[in-house]
């Protein structure tokens, strides 16, 4: 499954937080948007060798990742493949969204990474949306202040996940199944630094 199939804690099905019917809705909207950040923001910013090593990558935008992790970003570099799913990009579309509301709210923002981080590590499925869970209204983004943080949050994270992906490529790293954790690590700094 390319490189972000490494060694983890036991991760969330992301189906349990969306269906595939809410994914394929809200892919009309994200995919072309994340197009144009891959093109016109990403790709359009590489220096000429770094472009030239991107001549036929390929973006792909499938509604869930292999594992349906709720963050499951990742690179085939065989392939030429930067792997985003639209579930992973709603999730963090969520998580942007909660953040901007608790900090226009004054509220704990900690709540946020707490929420987060017990998704990842709880042995139960979580149960509705991350927005519900935190207890966000569904009017939050009709605060221009709210929309106008969790969408330089969103674009921000969505880019520095392509380059950190796109970083794979360009240095030819190798599997995880290849790699023990010391060399994994190594080339994640190496994909994070890029990025």
């Amino acid at each position: 499954i390319g490189l972000g199939a490494g060694p983890q804690a036991r991760l969330q099905d992301v189906t349990a937080l969306y269906t595939a019917e809410q994914v394929q809705a809200i892919g009309t909207t994200y995919a072309p948007n994340l197009r144009l950040v891959w093109t016109q923001d990403f790709l359009a910013r590489l220096s000429p060798a770094e472009r030239s090593a991107a001549t036929g990558l390929r973006l792909e935008l499938p509604l869930f990742g292999l594992r349906h992790a709720p963050l499951e970003f990742y690179s085939v570099p065989d392939e030429r493949r930067v792997v985003i799913p639209l579930a992973s990009v709603k999730f963090l579309d969520d998580i942007a969204v909660a953040h901007a509301y608790y900090e226009k709210s004054g509220c704990d923002l900690g709540a946020v990474s707490d929420y987060a981080a017990a998704l990842r590590f709880s042995r139960q499925a979580p149960t509705g949306s991350p927005l519900a869970a935190l207890g966000v209204p569904p009017e939050a983004l009709t605060d221009p202040d709210v929309d106008d943080v969790a969408m330089k949050m969103l674009k921000s994270t969505v880019f520095f996940v392509m380059a950190h992906e796109y970083a794979h490529l360009l240095h030819r790293h190798r599997s995880y199944a290849e790699l023990d954790a010391g060399q994994a690590q190594l080339q994640e700094i190496q994909a994070d630094d890029f990025a």
